[in-house]
């Protein structure tokens, strides 16, 4: 078990640096993260964009533009083809999305030609460090998949459960969360949460503990399971709350980052390689964060899902 980010910065560090390809890297946070993942150890970046620009950008930052390697693309749309590229062709080991959106970023990811698809659905997961050492609770989906269906959250459910495992966690309490802990037929959220834990309970998800559906308080709080009645081996404890829809799931992350100043990691499973997904307006020690836990990833070798097709190297 790894019990927070110092720890898995430190285990990353042993394996050496990886090659990371950041896409629209004219950033300053950006370049701040990608700057002490150098001096860390822990990557090689080769920054992708508008050589200008990302030079201007470094400089502003009080960094030495020298000190990066940096592939010349003037449009946005070309850096991050080029960046997904270098992944897909064996040139870099993680893909980090810069100062782009989320969806010109994607489209070049699941281009089915040229993209990063590994035969599965994509999602987003957010790794969030509790506070008080008191290790990590994995959410998903806050990012890519906006109103998942039942199918799409069985996927959501298994490609979390790759991270969880990369991370030590080998059989993760799972929660389905809702607004509330009964199954309410004009809430097809409960209703939804109802069905996957129950796939779960017959091991048709995978060897992790599930239940649902829970309101939020009782998947993460002990006291707030005691006080609502809710037994269980995951309320309280869960490991992983799998969010009903894309607005609840970014909501509560960017609140416990922002309102609550937990640290967090956003990447995404499902591909053929690890892919860093910080928020555009996440702090450089976040988009740190997530380009180490892509780091992770890579080394631990299990980004995509069992059974996902080999991954394109020429």
């Amino acid at each position: 078990m790894i019990a927070g980010f110092n720890d898995l910065v430190t285990l990353v560090k042993a394996g050496g640096p990886r090659k990371a390809a950041v896409a629209c890297a004219a950033g300053e946070e950006v370049l701040k993260a990608m700057a002490r993942a150098q001096d860390e150890g822990i990557a090689r970046c080769v920054l992708v964009g508008d050589t200008g620009e990302i030079r201007t950008k470094a400089r502003n930052a009080g960094l030495d533009p020298d000190d990066f390697e940096i592939v010349h693309r003037l449009e946005p749309s070309m850096a991050v083809r080029q960046a997904v590229h270098m992944v897909r062709h064996g040139e870099a080991d993680v893909l980090v999305k810069g100062r782009v959106d989320t969806a010109s970023f994607l489209r070049a990811v699941l281009d089915r030609e040229a993209g990063l698809r590994a035969g599965h659905l994509i999602s987003h997961v957010v790794v969030l460090e509790r506070p008080e050492n008191k290790g990590f609770l994995l959410m998903s989906d806050a990012a890519i998949n906006v109103a998942p269906d039942l199918r799409q959250k069985v996927e959501i459910v298994r490609n979390v459960i790759v991270v969880a495992r990369a991370l030590g966690i080998n059989r993760p309490r799972v929660a389905f969360v809702a607004a509330l802990e009964r199954i309410t037929p004009n809430m097809p959220a409960t209703v939804e949460a109802a069905v996957l834990a129950k796939m779960g309970e017959r091991g048709q998800l995978g060897q992790i503990v599930a239940d649902g559906p829970f309101a939020l308080d009782v998947a993460v709080s002990p006291e707030a399971g005691l006080i609502k009645g809710v037994r269980g081996e995951v309320a309280g404890k869960a490991d992983i709350v799998v969010a009903p829809d894309i607005e609840a799931g970014n909501m509560v992350y960017k609140a416990l980052v922002h309102l609550a100043g937990w640290s967090a990691a956003g990447v995404v499973a499902g591909a053929v390689a690890p892919i860093v997904l910080p928020s555009r307006a996440d702090s450089a020690e976040n988009k740190f964060r997530s380009l180490a836990f892509g780091i992770f990833l890579a080394e631990a070798g299990l980004q995509a899902p069992l059974g996902a097709p080999e991954r394109v190297t020429g």
